[in-house]
């Protein structure tokens, strides 16, 4: 028999709420139950929709910050402690932005890969993202001091750099009414205020980042499914990764749960394996009962 890879797929809903799905029902979950990484991100996302909304940034705050070279980060801010740097990987189905240099609302037909190193506030407050202006503050504001787009085969091992000793890897999936920097940037947040070891990794779908788009946002995260089976499936042929978290935040639990139904259905058992799962009451057993 081969390899076979535990699948552990997360929802938070937008009340906060999280439910355990078993063979004969739901239950309740909480963070104390749930892999170590999918409760850093549960107890993460739930402090962030508690927060209030920021002013939405443009693609122009994905370039990277241009430090001065003979002065080192720490020696920068004034504060005691310096700022933190958090790496954050992302996949996206979304088209390139070529004049902007990030990605827009429209699907593409391949992923793009991508890896981020962040600075990020040292005496943050809460849990509200402070975007960088013309002439960054890395006391007050985020910002990004790296970036480099990656072919497939460089983020796969660059992903499996942050595999847990226990072969636990994560992926974070956003939710509706978000741009691909805000979904960024709200993963190093997390990353950061939740202490989550290694490099996260984002799936970004296109998401049309309108509070009017709701119905193209489901629409946009239905087609999506393929290109996250995509990725889910190239890290578990890992002999490293033994399971793999899925956390879905709103519209993302949506997705994911959409794409373990493909994977079921394509009879990938060496992928989902023992799959286990959180996501809201609506979605029906019969989803992964595969057609007689």
């Amino acid at each position: 028999m081969g390899k076979v890879t535990r699948l552990v797929t997360f929802g938070l809903w937008e009340n906060g709420s999280v439910a355990e799905r078993h063979s004969r029902g739901f239950s309740k979950a909480t963070p104390a139950g749930l892999p170590g990484i999918a409760a850093a991100i549960i107890v993460g996302i739930a402090v962030v929709m508690l927060g209030g909304c920021a002013t939405r940034p443009s693609p122009d705050v994905l370039q990277p910050v241009q430090l001065n070279k003979s002065v080192s980060l720490s020696e920068q801010v004034h504060a005691e402690k310096a700022p933190d740097r958090v790496r954050v990987l992302a996949a996206t189905n979304r088209s390139l932005d070529s004049v902007r240099g990030g990605f827009g609302s429209a699907w593409a037909g391949t992923l793009t890969y991508e890896e981020y190193e962040f600075s990020v506030p040292p005496d943050r407050k809460d849990t509200a993202i402070s975007y960088p202006t013309a002439k960054p503050d890395p006391e007050r504001q985020f910002a990004v001091i790296e970036r480099e787009q990656l072919p497939k085969d460089a983020f796969v091992q660059q992903a499996l750099g942050s595999v847990q000793a226990d072969g636990t890897i994560g992926i974070f999936v956003h939710g509706y009414n978000y741009s691909y920097q805000e979904a960024l940037f709200r993963t190093a947040q997390i990353a950061a205020d939740a202490n989550i070891p290694g490099a996260p990794i984002l799936f970004s779908w296109p998401s049309a980042a309108a509070v009017a788009g709701y119905v193209a946002d489901r629409d946009a995260a239905l087609a999506s499914r393929t290109e996250l089976a995509s990725l889910v499936t190239s890290l578990s042929a890992s002999g490293k990764v033994k399971r793999i978290v899925l956390f879905g935040h709103s519209m993302g639990g949506f997705l994911v749960m959409e794409t373990v139904r493909q994977l079921k259905l394509q009879h990938r058992d060496d992928v989902i394996g023992n799959w286990r799962c959180c996501s809201p009451p609506p979605t029906s057993m019969s989803t992964f009962s595969a057609p007689s």
